[in-house]
């Protein structure tokens, strides 16, 4: 009994050591994100002209507008029910749901993708749909 006593603060220092290392490289690669994404708002102000440069920061933003509001949400509710699929034993069941969510999403932002070129042509504003 007092072996498994002192071994206990043993792993905990065990856990502590392997969650910061995976946290450090975490914060590292964070760091190395924003710098290269500042590095490359550096890059695009000195060798493009303003106006193109609001229109790619004008498409990114709708791009990123998609990605958060239809593939952020639904692979966040997806991820919470996988510990749910994996008690019940129904992974097979839980991934292919999970392939049907996606693409019922990728079919509704294709569909409103070409909804809005069209409402683009039809209101004479060609330029706008190559953002």
């Amino acid at each position: 009994m007092v072996n498994i006593f002192n071994k206990l603060p043993s792993l905990k220092n065990e856990r502590f050591l392997r969650l910061s290392k995976e946290g450090a490289w975490i914060f590292f690669g964070q760091v190395a994100s924003l710098t290269g994404a500042l590095a490359l708002v550096k890059v695009l102000t000195e060798y493009i002209e303003p106006h193109i440069y609001g229109e790619v920061a004008l498409g990114l933003t709708v791009a990123n507008l998609v990605n958060l509001v239809i593939m952020g949400t639904l692979s966040s509710g997806i991820s919470r029910f996988f510990s749910i699929a994996n008690e019940k034993k129904d992974i097979g069941g839980y991934v292919k749901a999970s392939l049907n969510l996606f693409l019922l999403a990728i079919s509704i932002t294709l569909v409103l993708g070409v909804f809005c070129i069209c409402l683009l042509y039809f209101k004479g504003m060609i330029y706008w749909i190559e953002i």
